[in-house]
């Protein structure tokens, strides 16, 4: 009967982490992802939650604090960036608060701020590419 107990406790555990999902989703994007060096880094969160928060700041690296105006309603979102005026580099962390409670923290990884197009290929194939360019010069 015990051992009954706990499996159906395991299973309820189970079942209740699987259909739970986060209440605050975010992260980095690029505001044009295809431009070569400029990529305009921004960073949003979206409100997954059935409530509204009001006292909603942002934290960048621990010393930049930034307060929300307005409420953030369910489903809504924050976006900060150059718009804003702030411009974010590789190693950035922004934690969102509401009140004095930490919500969330995201890091802006080095990968996503160096995606610069690469040549591919190997050196005899671009010689071989650059004496037929040579030729149709001709």
């Amino acid at each position: 009967m015990i051992i009954m107990k706990k499996c159906l406790f395991l299973m309820l555990l189970l079942f209740c982490s699987l259909s739970s999902f986060a209440q605050f989703a975010g992260g980095f994007g690029q505001a044009d992802p295809n431009a070569w060096f400029d990529k305009e880094p921004y960073f949003w969160c979206q409100n997954q939650t059935y409530y509204q928060y009001s006292n909603v700041s942002i934290v960048i690296n621990n010393d930049k604090v930034y307060a929300l105006d307005g409420a953030w309603l369910s489903g809504g979102y924050i976006a900060i960036g150059k718009n804003n005026g702030i411009k974010f580099s590789s190693g950035d962390k922004v934690s969102i608060y509401i009140g004095n409670q930490c919500i969330g923290t995201w890091l802006y990884s080095k990968s996503s701020s160096t995606n610069l197009p690469r040549l591919k290929g190997s050196g005899r194939t671009m010689k071989k590419i650059w004496k037929y360019v040579k030729k149709l010069r001709k």
